[in-house]
């Protein structure tokens, strides 16, 4: 026969209820104690889910925020070359305006052509109206 089994009845304590009722009354505080962790472990899940979502918010939205920063110089900075390209242009305009007005200077310092024409200007100096004569700006001193 195998060990523990025996063909006689066992003879059970006469504490055997009691004993037994208390080991039932500790499994029941062991589930109870049990559950009351798993209910506190959940609700630290849920809690640093919610941390977690909150962390994930803040951090989306610094992104965006970064993101936004970013665009708003990249506008302020092509306003400042579209500024800076304008104030050239213009100032480029007033050099030529300046120097045309030199050499008109200079044209009423040294009259009409020797033929009695107009001097009209070109890309690198004036010529005369009937195409005869070429003056350079070098020669006028511009």
């Amino acid at each position: 026969m195998p060990y523990g089994c025996s063909s006689r009845p066992t003879k059970r304590s006469p504490n055997f209820h009691s004993e037994r009722q208390e080991k039932m009354i500790r499994y029941q505080q062991l589930v109870k104690a049990a559950e009351k962790v798993e209910q506190k472990l959940t609700a630290e899940a849920t809690a640093l889910q919610e941390i977690q979502a909150k962390s994930e918010y803040k951090a989306l939205e610094l992104l965006r925020k970064r993101e936004q920063a970013r665009i708003k110089e990249l506008e302020v900075r092509a306003e400042r070359e579209r500024v800076e390209k304008e104030f050239e242009r213009r100032r480029k305009a007033e050099e030529r305006k300046r120097k045309e007005a030199k050499a008109q200077a200079k044209w009423r310092k040294i009259g009409i052509c020797p033929a009695g024409f107009q001097w009209i200007k070109q890309s690198s100096g004036y010529r005369r109206s009937a195409r005869a004569h070429w003056v350079d700006d070098a020669q006028l001193g511009l």
